[in-house]
């Protein structure tokens, strides 16, 4: 039987989004409050990046020229999506994300034109969360205060390690030092009050390093007491170097997936002990600093985009741009004759079924969970328990609890028995994240054959939504 009350809830949802509130699954139809902005200059490639970059080289006059010629179809882009993303009554933009590449290469004039076009466009709220992505070597005390004034209020440092031979292996443009003096400055801009938080990346699992090795590194970041640290496990992807010295069997050192994992562990141990919360996958934050703008993300909330190679998600759609800037130059032109036909030439509509396995890929990620009231009061009372069937083994396992959640969604399950809940389901840390991707797969298996008895239309335009039976 149709339930009215799913309907109610839909409409809700899209209420809630337009008022910019936290409602979780958000409607892919939400206005979007996050946005990211790419600037894809870097002095040289990492050996394990397989990020959309153009190469500068280490002169900074070149970097300033190619983020100049850059940012003229950035910001067509920025304006032709304004006249097609802003809906009458969106709230303003609560997170700007300024990514890269090494955004820190840019001027900061340039940092503060780009940010005034998002605002003239989007508006921004006020407190909203801007970050910027810095490299070390690439900015010193001046230019961290000009980005500051121009209303970045969030860094984000790329250290990836504090071993030298680590460094040189990763081919990254830093030295020990370099790291150390950035820091220094983000401490100093800190205890200062000019910046409201910062963030450190640190990777796992580089070419030849071992646990004692890793967990100096650990230990280096939190001496540096970054209020956020992403921790990362090394990827080798095709289209790298390492990709291609792996294919050629000329890549060595690499760490074994036990001794990856025992890395894993070792973060988790090392910065839970001293405070961090593990928040996410790879995320770990002070009481009050994750990442805001990656929360958004990670409770799959309709997002923009702009710059190459950049993914968004509106309108129930996700859409990458082309990764070179002359294609990238060339698709604005056509974006800004043809509005969305452009964007829905190369993306991927998001239907129902895709709007809840993704929703349940991203809510396993996060410490936080599944409320699995939530999720049937939108897709149905098949959907929460297929989930929480295909989750019980690992729950067996100690790599899953489930816990009551205060003020859920009645949810008439169990037999039929009315109120029943089915409570919140969250991935042990660090077991349980460590195998998440395999547990992740165990609940699509169930998601994709359970019968959604009712599920959301996802048209086409935003201002409508019809509900639709699912076989």
């Amino acid at each position: 039987m149709v339930r009215p009350s799913v309907i109610g809830t839909v409409l809700a949802s899209l209420a809630a989004g337009a008022r910019g509130a936290a409602h979780w699954p958000a409607h892919p139809h939400a206005p979007p409050a996050h946005a990211y902005v790419h600037v894809p200059f870097c002095r040289r490639r990492c050996y394990y990046c397989d990020f959309p970059i153009t190469v500068v080289g280490a002169r900074p006059q070149a970097a300033h020229e190619a983020v100049r010629r850059y940012m003229g179809p950035l910001c067509r882009e920025i304006r032709a999506a304004a006249t097609l993303e802003r809906q009458p009554g969106a709230p303003p933009l609560q997170t700007v994300y300024i990514g890269g590449g090494t955004p820190s290469l840019a001027p900061a004039e340039e940092i503060g034109a780009l940010l005034r076009e998002v605002r003239d466009a989007f508006g921004v709220a006020e407190g909203a969360e801007v970050t910027l992505e810095l490299d070390p070597g690439t900015f010193d005390d001046e230019s961290l205060a000009a980005y500051l004034a121009c209303g970045v209020n969030r860094a984000s440092i790329g250290v990836q390690s504090f071993d030298g031979a680590r460094l040189e292996a990763a081919g990254r443009a830093h030295s020990v030092d370099d790291g150390a003096r950035a820091i220094a400055l983000l401490q100093r801009a800190r205890e200062g009050g000019t910046l409201r938080s910062w963030s450190l990346d640190l990777i796992g699992g580089l070419p030849g390093e071992t646990l004692v090795e890793w967990r100096a590194s650990l230990l280096a970041a939190v001496a540096a007491c970054p209020d956020h640290i992403s921790v990362y496990d090394l990827s080798v992807e095709p289209r790298t170097a390492y990709g291609r010295w792996e294919e050629a069997g000329k890549l060595k050192g690499l760490p074994s997936e036990e001794a990856s994992a025992d890395m894993y562990r070792e973060a988790a141990a090392v910065l839970t002990e001293v405070g961090y919360e593990h928040y996410e996958v790879s995320s770990y934050a002070r009481p009050g600093h994750r990442s805001r703008h990656n929360c958004a993300y990670w409770r799959n909330t309709p997002f923009l985009a702009f710059g190459t190679g950049a993914a968004s998600y509106t309108r129930a759609l996700r859409f990458s741009r082309p990764r070179s800037i002359a294609a990238y130059a060339e698709w604005v032109s056509e974006f800004e004759r043809h509005g969305v036909a452009a964007q829905r030439k190369g993306g991927e509509s998001v239907g129902p079924r895709d709007w809840l396995l993704e929703t349940v890929m991203v809510g396993l990620r996060r410490s936080d969970g599944i409320d699995l009231d939530q999720l049937a009061a939108v897709f149905g009372d098949a959907a929460a328990r297929a989930c929480l069937l295909a989750l019980e083994p690992a729950e067996r396992r100690g790599l899953v609890s489930r816990s009551q959640v205060a003020g859920s969604a009645a949810s008439d399950v169990g037999g039929g028995e009315q109120g029943q809940r089915l409570g919140c389901v969250r991935l042990s840390s660090p077991e349980g994240f460590l195998l998440s991707n395999d547990i992740i797969a165990d609940v699509f298996v169930k998601l994709n054959t359970c019968v959604l008895p009712l599920i959301t239309a996802l048209p086409d335009s935003s201002d409508e939504v019809a509900p639709v039976l699912m076989g």
